[in-house]
Formats: structure tokens, C-alpha cells, sequence
């Protein structure tokens, strides 16, 4: 991890990271095979039921993305309040 303002880095040991992200989504990036609505927010789980079980031949887990094995964080999934 650099730390821009202390101009430092640290090395940490993970498996798995977590990071917050705020409540816009910044998902222009993104190829276009991870699937976005119209906001930008990433379509994830139940929509891709159907195409995930047939691509990875199982259900979409729930915070998974059109792509199997790819998840999307929070902020920054489709929900259907937003």
C-alpha cells in the first residue's frame, strides 16, 4: 500500500481486500463483458442466473457479475432501489 501523502509504502500479507468505495460508481473502465445499467452500477447476481449457470454450470452467486468468478463490490452493483 503507498500512502501518497507520507510518500511511504507498506507490504501487508492478504488473500482478500475489501475496499470502500464511495456511493458513485466509477465503472467506465470496466470491459465490457461485466455487464453496467444505465447509471453505471454493475449488474450482479439474480440477473445473470440463466447465462452464469450456462457458462459456469452453476448459479450466479450474489454478489457475482455477468462474468463467472468476477464480483462486484457494494457500491458500485446494480440494486434495484438505486
Amino acid at each position: 500500500m503507498e500512502d501518497l501523502t507520507e510518500k511511504t509504502e507498506r507490504v501487508f500479507k492478504l488473500r482478500r481486500v475489501f475496499m470502500f468505495i464511495g456511493a458513485d460508481p466509477n465503472t467506465s473502465w470496466l470491459p465490457p463483458a461485466i455487464e453496467v445499467d444505465d447509471k453505471g452500477f454493475v449488474k450482479a447476481g439474480a440477473p445473470f442466473d440463466v447465462k452464469s449457470t450456462a457458462i459456469a454450470g452453476r448459479p450466479s452467486m450474489s454478489l457475482e457479475t455477468s462474468v463467472p468468478n468476477v464480483f462486484g463490490p457494494c457500491t458500485h452493483r446494480w440494486m434495484f432501489l438505486r
